[in-house]
């Protein structure tokens, strides 16, 4: 067994080492991947790829109609030109994605680039080749210090060091565009509002069939009225689910479904127990009770 002050000594060791470490800067953003669909059109990629990460999807058959009129030609990294026409990646981001952007003449220092990556800003950069010409990819990873990672439209994915990105064996980081602010945070789902739709929906389908099934032993008229609420019920919960998924928000559609499954269950309780007995009816009144409570908490989880 170790004395103790062996193992202090050595878990001390440990921290010391583990806080000293060469730390991992800026990260690495998911980023999608994107090559160029034709030989000129890395403009192409380059915006594709960035307007999905904020959340916009566009082919590149579409961003080329507007950044080119669909010319398989080299574009601007910003601004635009007549005859023929182009229209920059900063216009192109703007356009399709309402997405600002800061045209740079010149590399970001390592430390720029960090603090871009690390904001969720990712870069497109523009290299210019020794042989003429130029080359545009987004940079969306920093890590220990001076590893860059590169979304290449044309070679695929490439991990390099800053110095090789800056100035390569034929080319040169000229000309940067930075993004103003990073993609809008994605609404968190309500999880309640996913089984509130299910048991909605299976509510209005088992009223369905019983009261197709059963409408001669209606006498009261609970059956009408179960799928009647248990239709209303369903089509609100879908309306919430939806409006949550994509806003964060329920738009008050929950209170409209929790209220219509309210009386869609008790209804086809009252079907159940006066007038048919059934499983349908039954099976409706327990799914509408569940729709009714998991709609009840998405509705309170938003006010």
């Amino acid at each position: 067994m170790k004395p103790a002050s062996r193992l202090v000594v050595g878990l001390v060791a440990a921290l010391w080492i583990a806080a000293h470490a060469a730390p991992v800067l800026g990260g690495v953003l998911s980023f999608p991947q994107k090559y160029q669909e034709k030989d000129q059109w890395c403009w192409a990629g380059c915006s594709q790829a960035i307007l999905e990460f904020y959340g916009v999807s566009k082919s590149q058959t579409e961003i080329a109609q507007y950044g080119t009129e669909g010319q398989n030609i080299w574009n601007w990294l910003n601004g635009s030109s007549v005859n023929p026409t182009r229209r920059g990646i900063d216009m192109i981001l703007s356009y399709f994605g309402g997405i600002g952007s800061t045209p740079v003449e010149s590399a970001l220092s390592l430390n720029s680039l960090t603090g871009e990556v690390g904001g969720s800003k990712p870069p497109v950069i523009r290299w210019g080749w020794d042989s003429g010409g130029g080359h545009f990819v987004v940079a969306y990873g920093v890590v220990d210090l001076s590893t860059v990672y590169i979304m290449d439209p044309w070679s695929g994915p490439t991990v390099n060091d800053y110095n090789w990105v800056c100035r390569g064996s034929s080319h040169t980081w000229t000309h940067t565009l930075k993004m103003n602010s990073a993609p809008a945070p994605q609404p968190t789902p309500n999880p309640y509002a996913a089984y509130a739709y299910t048991y909605a929906y299976y509510g209005e389908y088992y009223t369905y069939y019983a009261y197709n099934y059963y409408y001669a032993y209606d006498y009261y008229g609970y059956l009408y009225y179960a799928y009647y609420f248990a239709d209303y019920a369903h089509y609100y919960a879908y309306l919430a689910y939806v409006y949550d998924a994509t806003y964060g928000n329920d738009y008050g559609y929950a209170d409209y479904a929790y209220n219509c499954a309210y009386y869609g269950y008790l209804y086809a309780l009252y079907a159940y127990y006066y007038e048919t007995g059934d499983a349908y009816s039954n099976n409706a009144a327990l799914c509408e009770y569940y729709a009714y409570i998991y709609s009840y908490y998405v509705a309170i989880g938003q006010r």
